[in-house]
C-alpha cells in the first residue's frame, strides 16, 4: 500500500484514482490544464505500476468528453474524464447530457480552485458545484486535500456513485502547490499532519458608503473597464499625479498618458522598481480581473490600505485583503480630495517604465519572435479598430510587452478565462461596429473553436469590414513550459503540452479565409497592412518553435532583474 507522497494534493489525487481502477475504470481521457496537475501527475505514477490503464488526450474538452462518451457506449465500460477548472467543465455539459440520456456510464473529474477562490474575482473560476444538476447527475464535491479528514470516507462515496453505473461528477479542488515538491511524507494514519487552513473572512462591501482617503502616496490599479470608465480614472489619476497600473483590459493600456506605467508587469521583477513601492499606504482599484501574476503576488504582500471600488456586487480580491466600496466611479471620485504621489518618486517610475519601453524596442527589434510578433501587431492596429484577445498566452504577452502610438479597444474573455469559443466571441463582436476587428489567439484555442471561422467570413461579408485572425502556432500549450509541469520531462509533453502538428492553411481555405503565414517580421508587416486595406476575412498563421518564446522570457526576466539604465 502506497502511503508515502510529496504532498497532500498528490496523496488524494492517487488514491482517488486507484479506488476509479479497483472499480475496473481502464480509460483515462486528459484534457490539459493546471489546476488538474495533481490528477494528471498521479495517473502517471499509476500508469508505471498498472500497464493496463490507457490515457487519451486532447485539447478540447467538449471534443474530449464526446469522445469518452463513444468508447463508453461501444465498450460499455466507464470511461474517466479529467479536465482543468472553468469553462473546461461547462464544455463537457453535452456529452454528459448524451451519457445520461442514452444511460452511458461516465465519470467526470474536474478540478476547482478552493473554496475561498471562488466569488472573488479569482482567474479562471466559476461555480463548478452541481454544474450538471440540471439533468439529474449526481455529483460529490471532494474536500480539499488540507482538510483533516480521512480519506476512507469519501472512497467509500465514489465506490457508491460509480457502482450504480450512470454519469456521475466528481468535482476536486485544489489549493497550490498543484505540483509535487519537498520530500516525501506518510499519509497513512492521518490525511494531514499540518494544521487545516481556516478560510479567511471575506472583508465587507460598503454599499454606497463612500468616504474620503487621505493619503500623500497612492497607486492606482485599474482593471477591466468599459470605455467610459476608463476615461474617469485617468482623468482622475491625471488631476492627483497618480501612478496608475493599468491592466490590458482596462482599455488604457495603451494610452500615452505618463501616469500610466505600462510595463509595471516585468517591472515588478525588478528589485529596485520594487524598493519603490514599498513605501506606499494606499491601493486604489477600480474593478478587477488582472492578467498579471506578479501583479497579483505583490498585493499579496501589501499591508496597507487597499479600496476596490466598483459598480457591481462581486468581491473581486483573491488575496481577501481588501475593503470593497459599490459605487459609480464619478460620485467616489467627487468625495476625494486628500490623494497625491511624491513627484520624485512618481518621476523615479516613469524612467524605470521608459528604460523598459527602450529595451524592449532595442532588445526585440529584430527577432521573428511570439513576443516581437505582437508588439508590431500592436503598432499596426488601425485607428479605431477592435482587438480581441485570446487567453492563455497571448494575452499575457500583450499585457507584458505591447505597446502602441494610438489608444486601442481592446476585448477579451476574462470572466472566466476559458480558451474554448474565442473566434465566435470575436466575430459577435464585431456585429453592428462597422470597424475593423483583429483577434489574436494561439493555435490549441484556434482548434477548439474552428467551426467559427465560418462566422469570421459570414461577418466580413454582412459588415463589409476587415477581419484579420493572427493564431500563433508554438504546436500545442507552450505556455506550461512556464509553469511548474516542466520539471516533469516524463509527461510534460504528452500530458499538458498536448503537440498536435497541425496547421491552419486548409481550415482557412475550408472556410473561405484568405490565408498567409509569414516566415520574416517585414512579410509579417506586409501582409498586416495588405489584410487591413481588405473588407475580407485573413487568417495569419505564425509558426514558432515550441520553446523559443519560454526561451526569450526567462532571458528577459533575468535582465529585468537587474538594474535597468
Amino acid at each position: 500500500m502506497r502511503t508515502k507522497f510529496n504532498n497532500l494534493n498528490q496523496f488524494w489525487s492517487w488514491w482517488v484514482l486507484h479506488r476509479l481502477y479497483d472499480l475496473g475504470v481502464r480509460k483515462f481521457f486528459i484534457a490539459p490544464g493546471s489546476r488538474s496537475a495533481p490528477l494528471v501527475l498521479a495517473l502517471a505514477e499509476l500508469k508505471k505500476n498498472y500497464s493496463d490503464i490507457d490515457v487519451h488526450t486532447h485539447f478540447d474538452e467538449r471534443s474530449l468528453g464526446f469522445f469518452a462518451l463513444g468508447y463508453g457506449k461501444s465498450s460499455g465500460q466507464i470511461p474517466a474524464i479529467i479536465t482543468t477548472s472553468g469553462t473546461a467543465v461547462a464544455n463537457l455539459l453535452p456529452a454528459m447530457v448524451e451519457a445520461k440520456q442514452s444511460h452511458t456510464p461516465i465519470i467526470a473529474i474536474t478540478a476547482d480552485r478552493p473554496p475561498e477562490l471562488i466569488k472573488c474575482g479569482a482567474n479562471q473560476t466559476i461555480i463548478q458545484s452541481g454544474i450538471f444538476s440540471s439533468q439529474q447527475i449526481d455529483s460529490l464535491d471532494l474536500p480539499t486535500p488540507h482538510s483533516e479528514e480521512l480519506i476512507d470516507p469519501w472512497l467509500t462515496k465514489i465506490s457508491e456513485l460509480v457502482t450504480k453505473m450512470y454519469p456521475v461528477h466528481f468535482n476536486f479542488p485544489f489549493r497550490e502547490p498543484l505540483y509535487p515538491t519537498g520530500l516525501l511524507e506518510d499519509y497513512s494514519d492521518k490525511l494531514s499532519t499540518r494544521e487545516g487552513i481556516k478560510l479567511p473572512e471575506y472583508p465587507k462591501t460598503n454599499d454606497n458608503k463612500i468616504h474620503s482617503i487621505n493619503s500623500k502616496k497612492t497607486l492606482v490599479i485599474a482593471g477591466h473597464l468599459t470605455k467610459p470608465k476608463s476615461k474617469l480614472v485617468l482623468d482622475f489619476c491625471e488631476q492627483y499625479q497618480l501612478p496608475l497600473f493599468a491592466d490590458v483590459n482596462s482599455q488604457l493600456h495603451f494610452s500615452s498618458s505618463s501616469s500610466i506605467i505600462q510595463h509595471y508587469d516585468i517591472l515588478l521583477n525588478n528589485s529596485e522598481f520594487k524598493d519603490i513601492l514599498k513605501s506606499i499606504d494606499t491601493i486604489i482599484q477600480f474593478e478587477g480581473r488582472f492578467c498579471s501574476k506578479r501583479l497579483l503576488n505583490w498585493v499579496e504582500t501589501f499591508s496597507g490600505e487597499y479600496q476596490i471600488i466598483s459598480e457591481f456586487d462581486d468581491y473581486l480580491d483573491p488575496s481577501h485583503k481588501a475593503s470593497m466600496t459599490k459605487a459609480d466611479f464619478e460620485s467616489w471620485i467627487s468625495c476625494q480630495t486628500e490623494l497625491g504621489f511624491p513627484a520624485n518618486e512618481l518621476s523615479k517610475l516613469q524612467s524605470y517604465n521608459a528604460a523598459a519601453k527602450h529595451f524592449l524596442s532595442n532588445h526585440l527589434a529584430n527577432s521573428f519572435s511570439e513576443i516581437t510578433l505582437v508588439r508590431k501587431l500592436t503598432e499596426y492596429l488601425p485607428d479605431e479598430s477592435l482587438f480581441f484577445i485570446g487567453n492563455s498566452l497571448s494575452i499575457r504577452l500583450v499585457d507584458s510587452f505591447a505597446h502602441s502610438p494610438k489608444p486601442i479597444r481592446v476585448l477579451s474573455n476574462r470572466g472566466a478565462s476559458g480558451i474554448d469559443g474565442l473566434l465566435a466571441t470575436a466575430a459577435g463582436s464585431a456585429l453592428e461596429q462597422n470597424q475593423c476587428i483583429t483577434a489574436l489567439l494561439g493555435d490549441t484555442s484556434a482548434l477548439y473553436d474552428l467551426t467559427s471561422l465560418a462566422l469570421a467570413n459570414q461577418v466580413t461579408k454582412d459588415q463589409g469590414i476587415p477581419f484579420v485572425i493572427i493564431v500563433l502556432n508554438n504546436d500545442g500549450g507552450a505556455i506550461f513550459n512556464m509553469l511548474p509541469a516542466k520539471q516533469f520531462e516524463s509527461v510534460q509533453e504528452t500530458l499538458f503540452q498536448c503537440p498536435h502538428g497541425l496547421h491552419f492553411k486548409s481550415s482557412a481555405e475550408q472556410f473561405g479565409l484568405d490565408y498567409h503565414q509569414p516566415n520574416t517580421l517585414l512579410e509579417f508587416e506586409t501582409t498586416l497592412s495588405a489584410a487591413y486595406c481588405k473588407p475580407v476575412a485573413s487568417l495569419i498563421e505564425i509558426q514558432l518553435p515550441n520553446k523559443q518564446v519560454t526561451n526569450q522570457l526567462d532571458e528577459i526576466n533575468r535582465m529585468f532583474s537587474n538594474q535597468l539604465s
